[in-house]
């Protein structure tokens, strides 16, 4: 039995994935309030309380940075924005960087180079009360998460070009194998055919042989499509019905019944019998009658039992 485990990776990726952003919410936003906490008593307590409820948006908004990283990139700047005023010795807009990164990885620079430039701004308000070096260093941390945020992001679109790219590849090369199978089959069919019709009557021993040439060249393509087409049908793996034997052809009754072959209903006469007389138990009504060779196709044209 065959396991598919690509689901089971998956799912356990993405529940890591939540647990990780959850953690990341919860530490930064109770980080932020604690900040704030701790400077207090230079506030009144409407300022406390509006830094406190800035802390706590910022971390519950990180949970969505992954789905909605442009409004989580903003309430993170609304609320930077409170905090720093409040607390400036915090140097660095820690809820800024963290959906800052996210929005690099999720979107094009068109989108979040001006969030990094509106960080960087928020980010230059420690020049009032930090040295020059130490505010200059917050910002160039700013503008290496953008960067690590837009290589993860170049990364990922690397690795989807490349996967269509080898689909598309995958797809012509099974096209070129289809192409040849069926030229080849029905040149062999046709040529085969041609030379039965001309020696049907007089060498009937030929054409027999060139019959069951055409019937071998088709068993031989079917089993070849069978083989292309497994490959690349949907659910083609465990549990799936394995493709039937190259070159397995229908058995009488399924003939007579028709609907493996999708005719309505059983054979008829195909063509008028050579002759102007049908053999002895020849007829079309032969088509309809049970018995195990019932639906047969014969060389005189109509279905029957043999004479």
């Amino acid at each position: 039995m065959i396991c598919d485990t690509r689901g089971v990776r998956r799912s356990s990726r993405s529940r890591l994935q939540r647990i990780a952003d959850l953690v990341v919410s919860l530490v930064v936003g109770l980080f932020l309030m604690a900040m704030v906490a701790g400077s207090a008593a230079r506030h009144a307590a409407p300022l406390t309380a509006l830094g406190l409820a800035a802390g706590a948006a910022q971390g519950a908004a990180l949970w969505w940075r992954r789905s909605h990283p442009l409004p989580v990139m903003a309430v993170a700047l609304a609320g930077g924005l409170v905090i720093q005023l409040l607390v400036p010795e915090g140097l660095f807009p820690y809820a800024g960087l963290v959906a800052l990164g996210s929005l690099a990885a999720a979107r094009p620079p068109r989108v979040s180079l001006p969030a990094l430039a509106a960080l960087l701004g928020l980010t230059a308000l420690n020049f009032r009360t930090a040295p020059g070096g130490d505010a200059l260093f917050a910002m160039a941390v700013a503008v290496v998460v953008w960067a690590l945020g837009e290589a993860a992001r170049n990364r990922r679109a690397a690795i989807d070009q490349a996967a269509r790219r080898a689909a598309s590849e995958e797809q012509a090369r099974i096209a070129r194998e289809l192409h040849d199978v069926i030229a080849h089959s029905v040149s062999v069919i046709v040529v085969q055919a041609a030379a039965a019709d001309d020696v049907f009557e007089q060498r009937p021993d030929q054409a027999r042989a060139a019959l069951r040439s055409i019937e071998a060249a088709g068993r031989d393509a079917l089993g070849e499509l069978r083989r292309l087409l497994a490959a690349v049908r949907p659910g083609a793996g465990a549990g799936s019905p394995p493709p039937s034997r190259s070159g397995a052809a229908p058995g009488p009754e399924a003939i007579h019944r028709g609907t493996p072959l999708g005719f309505p209903g059983p054979l008829r006469a195909r063509r008028p019998v050579r002759g102007g007389s049908a053999p002895p138990g020849c007829s079309p009504r032969a088509c309809s009658s049970p018995g195990p060779r019932a639906g047969r196709v014969w060389p005189w044209g109509c279905c029957c039992s043999p004479p």
